[in-house]
């Protein structure tokens, strides 16, 4: 009887995924580059925002004015569709109350 195994059995060796990717380091530092490029022209995108409505404030402040008034409503509908919208549990939540009440009454 023999004892070796012939290999059918044998899980595979541990490895890093990185080393079965051909350039698996590069890509993820292509990746960590790119989204602080991203970051960078967000930042230079909101700077140049800002610029523009501060010019446009100096040459017409009743248009900035309604403009300002607009863009608030839109972000309060906005965020209130958000809330509205988002599941609550709130069987959960009463039921966790309950039981840290019942916890302190002991």
């Amino acid at each position: 009887v023999s004892t070796q195994s012939t290999g059918a059995d044998v899980p595979p060796p541990m490895y890093d995924h990185y080393q079965a990717q051909t350039g698996g380091y590069f890509f993820e530092a292509l990746v960590y580059v790119s989204g602080y490029l991203f970051l960078l022209f967000l930042a230079i995108c909101l700077a140049c925002g800002l610029y523009f409505m501060a010019e446009l404030a100096e040459e017409y402040p009743t248009h900035t004015g309604r403009f300002i008034k607009c863009a608030t409503l839109v972000v309060l509908a906005i965020l209130s569709l958000i809330h509205i919208s988002e599941p609550t549990r709130l069987l959960s939540i009463s039921y966790a109350v309950f039981c840290l009440k019942k916890k302190k009454k002991k």
